[in-house]
């Protein structure tokens, strides 16, 4: 997985704006990570594989996950409502797991560092806010980090409504204008 200079390419909202389109036509990709993105030989990022995607509106069981590599690798990037429960499978699902490619993309590691085993990693996303990114960096204090931030957000409402609202924000931010998303206030 690549880092560093393609974040611009992610900043740009191409990644959002591609899902905000597939949800704007009913669809919601439901396993987004690296993995599932590619950049093209002109730049451009696509995004593959929408075989566990599901239309909108749809009841769908996620009950039981493929083991080995694969499932762990795709456990860290989703979101964590879906654990619980499959109604909490939507298009916020995927703004989670955009927040989650953006933040490695940005830091090459994860949003949980500390987490050393698969079920650690998983109580992490569960129980625990991800690490800073300005602890990873520190030039990625400010919007940007407040954008990753309400990607990443556990409790839905808070989050982006739509992988749209997350598109807008990086759009606002990279011309230098106020972005909508807050960081969290101790209120």
């Amino acid at each position: 997985w690549l880092h560093g200079p393609l974040a611009v390419d992610a900043l740009r909202g191409a990644l959002a704006a591609i899902i905000s389109h597939a949800h704007r036509r009913g669809v919601v990709h439901g396993d987004l990570r690296p993995g599932t993105v590619l950049i093209d030989t002109s730049g451009e990022p696509r995004i593959l594989d929408f075989g566990v995607a599901r239309t909108i509106g749809l009841p769908r069981s996620i009950t039981g996950t493929p083991g080995g590599t694969q499932a762990f690798a795709a456990s860290m990037f989703k979101d964590p409502a879906i654990d619980r429960e499959a109604r909490h499978f939507d298009t916020r699902s995927d703004v989670y797991s955009l927040g989650a490619v953006m933040y490695e993309l940005l830091t090459g590691a994860l949003p949980y560092p500390s987490a050393s085993s698969f079920i650690d990693y998983l109580q992490a996303v569960r129980e625990k806010d991800p690490a800073r990114l300005s602890s990873m960096d520190i030039r990625l204090r400010g919007d940007v980090e407040t954008i990753v931030a309400k990607a990443l957000e556990k409790d839905k409402d808070r989050r982006y409504q739509s992988a749209g609202e997350l598109a807008e924000d990086i759009r606002r931010h990279l011309d230098d204008r106020p972005i909508v998303a807050h960081p969290p206030s101790t209120l």
